[in-house]
């Protein structure tokens, strides 16, 4: 991945680590407020147990955030020759319209605000892999055909 690509990346997921980790701790708090008010409250433990999932599943997307972080920091921060993550992709679709699509091949499934994410997993991250600028790509989803070409590598 280019050095700019790589310094935009990470800079988005600062941002989203801050973030869940804001989130998390608000969560958390919740918790423990619901354990000091659930004794003998059959709503306030049932409260309390949704708090605490909740916490669970911000917690678990804060450790997916500072995995790709980690993968992105140890990459090479170069032009990459091939499609492999992590790097950013542009695409011009062909079929079954026409248009183009940017997004950054990762390993991490993940959703960050402000970027379009992909992994190396789905059908289209499949298509494109190992490929290189200017080659063609295909993939099936249900009973349609999606192609087109890859335009750029960073």
């Amino acid at each position: 991945m280019t050095e700019k690509r790589k310094n935009i990346l990470l800079e988005l997921l600062e941002r989203e680590i801050s973030e869940r980790e804001k989130r998390l701790n608000s969560a958390q708090n919740t918790v423990q407020d619901y354990a000091k008010i659930t004794m003998g409250s059959w709503s306030a433990n049932g409260d309390r147990a949704n708090a605490e999932a909740v916490a669970r599943m911000i917690k678990e997307s804060l450790h997916t955030a500072i995995g790709l972080k980690e993968e992105i920091l140890k990459s090479e921060t170069s032009r990459p020759q091939a499609v492999l993550p992590p790097c950013f992709v542009r695409l011009a679709y062909v079929q079954p319209e026409k248009k183009e699509l940017e997004f950054y091949l990762v390993n991490t499934n993940i959703e960050l605000p402000g970027v379009k994410t992909l992994t190396a997993g789905s059908p289209l991250g499949k298509s494109i892999l190992n490929k290189n600028i200017g080659e063609n790509f295909s993939y099936q989803i249900a009973d349609k055909t999606v192609s087109g070409e890859i335009e750029a590598i960073e």
